[in-house]
């Protein structure tokens, strides 16, 4: 077993990137990348809803079956994408499509079928990171067809399927492209990004939704929330850090299948076993991390702090068995499991949410370079207000303790 940097099928170096029939007129580029943002916010809010309620379906039976389920398809899945010759990235896939303007999109029915089978089942990891990848395998479909610049298209509908899962456009836009280069988006890159994060907005306003732009504004914030909020900064950017390294770690080995076949479900069992003993019968550690936030929230903080530190392991060992899944939603998990551990040894009696974006904000931006994508999925919970500019603070520390760490392998 070599250590090495993974290699994504069809990740060829394109030829070139100007359309053969010319440049396309930009009265037929809009509203074509805005019609894609649009189907694919509808097709992502459909399946994200579908995996949730399939989720707490395994949920509420408890016991063996939270232990047995995530295990029976966590091998599933690696089987899936081993059958179908693919890898089971999706981010890094999207990062590296992005950057070569070439897109892989054969590999995303088999990397559906995983997601469903493992995800689906309770395995530590989640789909709102994924989500760029079919979003912009979705977006891609349709210039390469008809051999158009992909990255528009890309961008819309990439931006559109993150936006409606985590019900924040303006985070979802500026991950979008942050996940691939740090730092504000490009000019090139402002319409689409408009476009699929509007596409987004108007279909969750018409679910009834408020659309994740602005959240309700959170309790003032006094000095010893403040001293709080600093702690969950530093706190959440060196979990964050250690979190990066050890999914780098993961990603860089080539596991033999057999081996793979024998490491998730053997840490599945072990690991969400544990938890529900830890627990007290409590499935903890089933699923991408709600279950655990629940948990920490009003559970005893040094149990809460044990399932951390197991739910991490669990999520690196998905990703060191390849299974397919997103680090997106684990990461809040973990930050918001900070937040509550934090605001209950320190600050009892603070908002659990504000503590919760604020953990989550920093791990988010730790751990996936996303500063910008942090603040502004922030603002989507806190609003205008004293805990927006704490949450601000925390992700700064957070960055300033990870230093250059981030769980994105082509991440410029």
């Amino acid at each position: 077993m070599s250590p090495e940097v993974p290699s994504v099928e069809g990740d060829r170096p394109a030829a070139s990137t100007a359309p053969p029939g010319g440049r396309v007129h930009l009265a037929l580029l809009v509203p074509a990348g805005a019609a894609t943002a649009a189907v694919s916010a509808l097709t992502f809010v459909s399946l994200a809803d579908w995996l949730e309620a399939l989720i707490g379906w395994w949920a509420s039976h408890g016991g063996i079956v939270t232990v047995a389920a995530p295990a029976i398809g966590g091998v599933l899945a690696v089987l899936v994408i081993h059958l179908a010759r693919s890898t089971p990235g999706t981010t890094d896939v999207y990062v590296l499509g992005l950057q070569r303007e070439r897109f892989d999109v054969r590999s995303a029915p088999a990397r559906v079928a995983a997601i469903v089978l493992g995800v689906g089942s309770g395995v530590p990891l989640g789909y709102e990171g994924p989500a760029v990848y079919f979003g912009g395998a979705l977006g891609a479909a349709a210039p390469q067809w008809r051999r158009w610049p992909e990255r528009p298209f890309v961008l819309a509908a990439a931006t559109a399927a993150v936006a409606v899962v985590i019900d924040a456009p303006l985070a979802a836009a500026l991950f979008a492209v942050e996940v691939a280069r740090r730092g504000r988006p490009g000019g090139r890159d402002l319409l689409p990004l408009a476009a699929g994060a509007t596409a987004a907005w108007a279909v969750l306003r018409g679910m009834g939704e408020p659309g994740g732009v602005l959240g309700s504004s959170a309790p003032a914030v006094t000095p010893q929330v403040a001293v709080a909020g600093a702690l969950i900064g530093l706190l959440g950017g060196a979990v964050g850090r250690l979190f990066a390294h050890a999914v780098r770690w993961a990603k860089r080995f080539t596991l033999p299948l057999r081996t793979r076949l024998l490491l998730v479900p053997t840490a599945l069992v072990l690991l969400l076993g544990a938890g529900q003993l830890l627990s007290g019968g409590a499935a903890a550690l089933f699923g991408p991390g709600l279950q655990l936030v629940d948990y920490a929230d009003g559970g005893d903080i040094a149990v809460s702090a044990l399932l951390l530190v197991l739910f991490i392991a669990a999520v690196v060992a998905m990703v060191a068995g390849g299974v397919v899944g997103g680090l997106f939603l684990p990461m809040l998990a973990i930050g918001a499991t900070i937040g509550l551990l934090v605001g209950a040894t320190v600050l009892p009696d603070v908002a659990d949410g504000a503590v919760v974006a604020v953990g989550a904000s920093a791990v988010l931006a730790a751990a996936y370079g996303c500063p910008l994508t942090a603040v502004a999925l922030a603002a989507s919970r806190l609003g205008w207000s004293p805990a927006l500019a704490l949450a601000v603070v925390a992700v700064a520390l957070a960055r300033g303790a990870a230093g250059r760490a981030s769980v994105s392998v082509y991440q410029g």
